[in-house]
């Protein structure tokens, strides 16, 4: 019994590195396909060549429409194309093009070896990418996937619940969970805390929790099997004594 509930307790621990080691992974293809987008794409390119021709002073959000369809072919949640001091190209979903010029400058000018983690109530995996054009006037682009959708997709295929330290969010099923009555007692679980980290200092802290169904009825087959065997033994230990 013993041995049975520290394995379903090291397995519950074991998914916070196995949603850790997805996340991160996400993380990695975004910035692999952003980076090649900003070295070879044509969007990036064109708004560099329209920079340097003053065009982007005549038309301004002109390239809009190709960052909303450039941010469904990644399959981002957000982008955003602007150059230095902050002017924004372009962006995606629309409500993006009231971020003020500060910030997309720093989004723009932020470190691009690696994703950053945003907090707040709509936590995202950020990622970037920079190209100067022939002037050397910095285009870039960032793009946001969000945390929550990657949650309930894990959620479902490891069969756990994820409750969210952020407030906007609710706790995540797993699709096999049952939805609870006031008539019926709650669902026992096991619990892990769990910290998402960029590496860079930004960290996202959640809850992890398992129900014990599957404990409670491999405890109960472990105790079932006892008893066979206790009862065998007692038979065995009587047809003994009586051949003796």
């Amino acid at each position: 019994v013993t041995t049975e509930t520290a394995r379903f307790q090291g397995e519950v621990k074991s998914v916070c590195d196995r949603i850790k080691d997805e996340i991160k992974r996400q993380a990695e293809a975004d910035r692999t396909l952003v980076t090649g987008f900003c070295k070879d794409g044509e969007l990036v390119e064109r708004v560099g060549i329209a920079l340097e021709t003053g065009d982007l002073r005549e038309r301004p959000f002109a390239y809009s429409h190709l960052v909303e369809t450039e941010r469904e072919a990644f399959g981002m949640d957000e982008l955003i194309v602007g150059i230095e001091r902050g002017e924004i190209v372009g962006a995606s979903p629309s409500s993006l093009l009231n971020t003020p010029a500060s910030q997309v400058d720093s989004l723009i000018k932020a470190d691009s070896t690696g994703f950053t983690l945003r907090g707040g109530s709509l936590p995202a995996l950020v990622t970037r990418c920079t190209k100067p054009n022939p002037r050397g006037k910095i285009v870039g682009m960032v793009a946001a996937r969000h945390v929550d959708p990657m949650m309930t997709r894990l959620a479902k295929t490891l069969d756990i619940t994820v409750v969210p330290s952020w407030k906007s969010s609710r706790p995540v099923a797993s699709a096999s969970a049952a939805p609870s009555s006031s008539a019926s007692a709650p669902e026992r679980a096991e619990k892990a805390v769990c910290q998402l980290e960029d590496g860079k200092g930004a960290k996202l802290p959640f809850e992890i929790a398992k129900s014990t169904k599957e404990l409670e009825a491999n405890l109960a087959e472990v105790d079932r099997t006892v008893s066979l065997l206790a009862i065998i033994a007692a038979v065995v230990a009587f047809l003994v004594s009586v051949v003796l």
